[in-house]
């Protein structure tokens, strides 16, 4: 008898252990998908930060700052793909606005030398 209560006695404390060891188990895993869920917040916001800082940029023809700010947004959260099509767009913009440099220049070469050679 005593063996046999003995024996029942050391299952409910296995039992007991097993179930505080689910428990502690449950609890890390809740504790992780909080954390989680703060991580993703705390990244939302950062995003939104860069995603708000490159529109404004881009309102006011700063396009090499949008370009950074969005580029920076995209290693946040890269599965969001809106600030990967700003970020196409800013590009886009910057290139046009080299492009547009490169032709005033020109211009104003060509001018320099057309004065150049009516005065010589």
């Amino acid at each position: 008898m005593r063996a046999a209560a003995k024996t029942e006695k050391k299952n409910a404390e296995d039992l007991a252990e097993k179930d505080q060891r689910k428990k502690e188990k449950e609890e890390q895993e809740a504790l992780a998908q909080k954390q989680a869920q703060v991580e993703l917040k705390s990244k939302q916001k950062v995003y939104d930060i860069l995603v708000d800082a490159g529109n404004s940029e881009m309102k006011v023809g700063n396009i090499d700052s949008a370009v950074s700010k969005f580029r920076r947004a995209t290693t946040v959260l890269p599965e969001i793909a809106e600030a990967k099509d700003l970020l196409a767009i800013a590009i886009e913009r910057q290139a046009q606005q080299k492009v547009q440099d490169q032709k005033d220049d020109q211009e104003q070469k060509f001018k320099t030398l057309l004065k150049e050679a009516e005065r010589g």
